[in-house]
């Protein structure tokens, strides 16, 4: 629409289909974790601009909060998972491989 161009619109985007709940839920998990991987914050629990945070809160929100939970089996297993290092990065390797070879130049 405003003919940009540039990193931010292109050479770095993937779009990867989720094709099993294993998939997703890593997936998530990787999502709110990945501040604290590059960098941006000591504590993904904490960070403003995370899903994490809404999704643990009673505030109002377009998430549908419910839903997550529920996929998670609930509040107390949603964290629980996330406090463990359930995340596979086999799983998620097709996600990142390019921005790790990226950091490393």
């Amino acid at each position: 629409m405003q003919k940009r161009t540039g990193g931010l619109f292109t050479k770095n985007f993937q779009r990867i289909e989720i094709q099993d709940e294993a998939y997703l839920t890593n997936l998530v998990n990787y999502i709110h974790k990945n501040p604290v991987k590059h960098g941006i914050q000591y504590n993904y629990e904490s960070y403003i601009y995370s899903s994490y945070r809404i999704i643990l809160s009673e505030s109002a929100t377009h998430l549908k909060r419910d839903a997550v939970l529920y996929w998670f089996g609930g509040r107390k297993e949603f964290i629980q998972y996330h406090q463990s290092d359930a995340i596979d990065p086999k799983t998620i390797n097709l996600l990142n491989f390019e921005a790790d070879e990226m950091e490393s130049h």
